[in-house]
Parts: C-alpha cells; sequence; structure tokens
C-alpha cells in the first residue's frame, strides 16, 4: 500500500506543473492519451513494486490542468476490487475518488468531474 500511496503522491505533484465499458490494455490507454499531448502528461506504464502485496500490477499516471489520475491495472479484478477501500481511504487525504472498472482502478486526485476527466475515461475504457 504505502508504494500506491506514493504513486498517487507523485501524481498530485505532476498535475501541478468518456468511455463507460470494460478496460483497454495499459498499452492502448497510454496511446490514446499521448495523442492529447497538449493537454496531458503521462508517465507509465510503470510495473508493480515487487514484494508489494498491494500494488497494482502495472500503472499510468495522468496529470492535465483540470484532471489528474492515476490509472491502476490488475492482473486479477477480484485483487483489484479487494484493495477498493484502502485506495479510497488513501484517496481522501487528496479529497481524490476511486472508481473501479473491473481489472482497472482509476484514483482521481482532482477533477474527477472535469472534461480532461471524460477524455482520460475515453482512453481507458471501451466505449
Amino acid at each position: 500500500m504505502r508504494s500506491c500511496v506514493a504513486v498517487l503522491s507523485a501524481a498530485v505533484l505532476a498535475a501541478g506543473c468518456g468511455g463507460g465499458g470494460d478496460p483497454v490494455g495499459i498499452e492502448e490507454a497510454k496511446r490514446c492519451l499521448v495523442e492529447h499531448e497538449d493537454e496531458f502528461r503521462v508517465m507509465g506504464p510503470l510495473d508493480g513494486e515487487r514484494g508489494d502485496e498491494d500494488a497494482p500490477d502495472r500503472t499510468l499516471m495522468v496529470g492535465g490542468a483540470q484532471a489528474s489520475a492515476y490509472l491502476a491495472y490488475y492482473d486479477d479484478a477480484k485483487r483489484a476490487e479487494s484493495l477498493t477501500r484502502e485506495l479510497e481511504e488513501a484517496a481522501k487525504a487528496y479529497d481524490g475518488r476511486v472508481d473501479r472498472h473491473g481489472r482497472l482502478t482509476i484514483i482521481w486526485t482532482n477533477g474527477a468531474d472535469s472534461s480532461q476527466a471524460s477524455k482520460i475515461e475515453a482512453c481507458a475504457l471501451e466505449s
């Protein structure tokens, strides 16, 4: 969990400088987000930290002027679901929100209801 909080903190710092179906693969999400390079900075994909059972298997961090999110991809949807409560508690520290989509958990650090958030979701989820 510590690595999740650390990466969540990094996403908030990076922010300073859609869809609605099942999650797309992490590489597809990144390609889509990079197409909006004038709006977003994208970091990742990053592999999960070895030995940290709470860490997602892969992640993307997305920062924009209106919205920032941490896209946590898990190989197992049940594992992702089991970690939701901990992530929601961590997100509260940033006035954030957690949205679950099967194997994908989106942790919004800001702007979850903005137009940029809609673009992030459109890139991360099948329409």
